[in-house]
């Protein structure tokens, strides 16, 4: 089925603020391998007891975390669409459709949800999710009254 068939609720694309701070878990993994990748390189080129090493520390963390959001939308553009009845997620070139009676708060972290049983982020802003959980209600208030 297509989207452009769908009443749209709302419609997001991550922002940079959101990808600094709501990250997944295999985001964050990515994020540290790179860091540790860069303190080696660092270790090596520099040494370890300098000050020069311990100032590209920071600024190999600085950069890893700051300059990973700016990457990722870059490439990945992930955008958010929310329908009546589905929440489509777009990252690259991968689209996925998860009907709203198969998502659910995961209550441990705001942005946390179970999509189709798997807990994942949604790196959206909180007017979304504020939207979302509202459609949610709906989906389930229908359910209990039929």
């Amino acid at each position: 089925m297509d989207l452009k068939s769908h009443e749209i609720i709302i419609k997001e694309v991550s922002s940079y603020k959101t990808l600094l701070f709501r990250k997944g878990m295999a985001y964050r993994i990515l994020e540290t391998v790179i860091f540790i990748l860069g303190i080696i390189i660092a270790f090596y080129m520099i040494g370890e007891n300098n000050l020069q090493f311990k100032l590209s520390a920071v600024a190999i963390a600085a950069l890893v975390v700051g300059g990973s959001p700016f990457i990722y939308q870059a490439l990945l553009h992930p955008t958010y669409t929310l329908t009546k009845t589905e929440l489509w997620i777009s990252v690259g070139q991968k689209e996925q459709m998860v009907p709203l009676a198969n998502i659910s708060p995961s209550y441990d972290l705001r942005y946390m949800y179970y999509l189709n049983g798997k807990k994942k982020p949604l790196m959206v802003s909180d007017q979304f999710l504020e939207v979302l959980n509202q459609e949610l209600w709906r989906i389930r208030h229908l359910k209990k009254h039929k």
